[in-house]
C-alpha cells in the first residue's frame, strides 16, 4: 500500500472538514480555536507535507513554498480557505509547479444578506420601527 498523502491544515476549520481529509491523508492540524501559528511556527512545520491547508492570514511566501519543495514528501498543492490568495506568492508556487487554490464566491450569500438585513434596518429606524 502506498505511503498517504501528509496534509497540514494550519488553523482551526468548521469540524466537518476533517473527515474528508483523514479519509485520505495524515492529517496534522491546529485545531485550536483562534490560534493563529506564527509564520516561524508554519515554516517550521509546513515542510513534509503533500497539501497544505491554509487560510487568509497564513503567509505562504517564497521562502515558505521553497522551503516545502525541498523537503520530502515534496509540496504539491495549497488550498487556500479564502476568497482570495494574495496570501499566496502565486508567481513563487507556479514557478515550482504547486498548485494553489481558494474558495471564491465564499461569501456572496453572505454578503447579500447583510445587504438585505441592512437596509431593513435602516428602514425600521427612519420609520421609528425597531425589530
Amino acid at each position: 500500500m502506498a505511503d498517504r498523502p501528509k496534509i497540514l491544515v494550519t488553523q482551526k476549520v468548521p469540524d466537518p472538514a476533517y473527515p474528508p481529509l483523514e479519509a485520505i491523508g495524515d492529517v496534522e492540524a491546529n485545531k485550536e480555536e483562534g490560534v493563529i501559528w506564527s509564520y516561524e511556527e508554519l515554516l517550521r512545520r509546513g515542510p513534509g507535507h503533500d497539501y497544505i491547508y491554509s487560510l487568509l492570514t497564513d503567509n505562504i511566501d517564497a521562502q515558505f513554498l521553497e522551503a516545502c519543495t525541498v523537503a520530502t514528501p515534496r509540496l504539491r498543492m495549497v488550498a487556500n480557505m479564502a476568497v482570495g490568495f494574495n496570501n499566496i506568492d502565486i508567481d513563487t508556487a507556479t514557478r515550482l509547479g504547486i498548485a494553489v487554490s481558494n474558495t471564491p464566491g465564499v461569501l456572496s450569500d453572505t454578503t447579500a444578506d447583510l445587504t438585505r438585513c441592512r437596509a431593513h434596518w435602516k428602514d425600521c429606524s427612519q420609520t421609528g420601527q425597531w425589530l
